[in-house]
């Protein structure tokens, strides 16, 4: 996993199984926990730096320096790591399975 975010519970509803992600990062964001509400892959050719997703997502703890005026180059760098970072998690998620499955469906060999 990557250093610059830790995925953790929802610190205002530890029953929320959303996913949540602390920011780690030392930017503007630094500490703020995000709870991503919505997620979908989107079919698009794909250019620069673009992202293959749509997400929402909601601040459930802001960041450690709330009194920094974020600037709009750091609102879309924040959003573009957003959106790389829940793709991470589910790379992640899904190699995990992929392993998990091919251990279980190996079968030893009676020979």
């Amino acid at each position: 996993m990557n250093d610059l975010y830790k995925v953790c519970t929802n610190p205002n509803d530890p029953k929320d199984k959303s996913l949540c992600i602390e920011i780690r990062d030392d930017s503007p964001f630094d500490g703020a926990v995000v709870r991503y509400t919505t997620f979908k892959l989107v079919e698009q050719e794909l250019t620069g730096d673009d992202i293959a997703c749509q997400y929402e997502y909601e601040i459930e703890v802001p960041p450690h320096d709330i009194r920094h005026e974020i600037t709009n180059e750091e609102g879309k760098e924040f959003e573009k790591n957003l959106g790389e970072w829940v793709i991470e998690i589910i790379q992640t998620q899904m190699d995990k399975h992929a392993a998990a499955d091919r251990d279980i469906n190996t079968e030893k060999s009676d020979t």
